[in-house]
């Protein structure tokens, strides 16, 4: 993957009562290939929305998103790493125990079939703050 944009994403979802509740306006931005990007904000602004809708859990009422300039409703998309915020498996009577952000982050890499050396690589740009 090169490059991401969303160009002015709106989701919303509805209330119990079926009253919209806006959570992403119009939002856009640009993520590019080898570049770290921090989505940054309190609980509720969107922040895990947009990261689902990258990864297809998620589909914007408006407003569009695109790998490398190709619209990405329809097509196929790029492998994409996604740790969660918190543990989710525990639904599925899994349990990760906590544990330093670097191990996580290893722990992610090698269960994306990544090679020793990148495990390592990804746990060191942890400690320094690079991912």
């Amino acid at each position: 993957m090169g490059q991401l944009t969303f160009d002015q994403a709106v989701k919303y979802y509805k209330r119990e009562d079926g009253t919209p509740m806006q959570v992403l306006d119009g939002v856009s931005f640009q993520a590019k290939e080898e570049q770290v990007t921090a989505l940054i904000g309190p609980s509720g602004c969107g922040k895990s929305t947009l990261l689902n809708a990258v990864v297809g859990l998620e589909q914007l009422n408006s407003g569009s998103l695109s790998f490398d300039d190709g619209d990405a409703d329809g097509m196929e998309r790029p492998h994409i790493g996604y740790v969660f915020q918190s543990v989710r498996l525990g639904l599925l009577g899994a349990s990760i125990p906590r544990q330093a952000v670097s191990r996580s982050l290893g722990r992610a890499l090698r269960v994306s079939g990544g090679t020793a050396p990148l495990v390592a690589a990804g746990e060191n740009r942890a400690l320094r703050g690079a991912v």
